[in-house]
């Protein structure tokens, strides 16, 4: 198991669970090219919603495509783009539920201290 930048946060909280030994950190990033999804055998993906900048999502989704590997994704419950996204290159999109999501503020464009938004999680896969 190799966890993807972004995760780093999480290892802390991965060690009180006993995971440990389970993974590889490593540092690296969506522009780095493809070689950070080798070995990789799951993609666990939250990518930015495209509020601040349309589209923002598609490198994430794409990388998903090219890796060929089973994916969990977390994105708006009210995104529309998903599976049709997916269908379109070939992949299944299954939307296997939705939960609210607490948002502390952290960037900027947050407006108040803390919120929550409704998210969906899909599985992604090849057919």
């Amino acid at each position: 198991l190799r966890l993807i930048k972004g995760l780093q946060h999480y290892q802390t909280e991965f060690k009180e669970h006993g995971f440990e030994d389970v993974g590889e950190f490593i540092q690296s990033s969506i522009g780095d090219g493809e070689q950070y999804l080798e070995g990789v055998d799951l993609i666990i993906t939250n990518p930015p919603w495209g509020k601040q900048i349309p589209k923002a999502d598609r490198p994430f989704l794409q990388s998903i495509i090219t890796s060929g590997k089973t994916a969990h994704l977390l994105h708006s419950a009210n995104a529309v783009h998903i599976e049709p996204f997916f269908i379109a290159a070939g992949w299944r999109a299954e939307k296997y539920g939705e939960a609210d999501f607490a948002l502390p503020a952290k960037y900027a464009h947050h407006s108040r201290q803390r919120d929550k938004t409704r998210v969906g999680f899909w599985r992604i896969t090849r057919n």
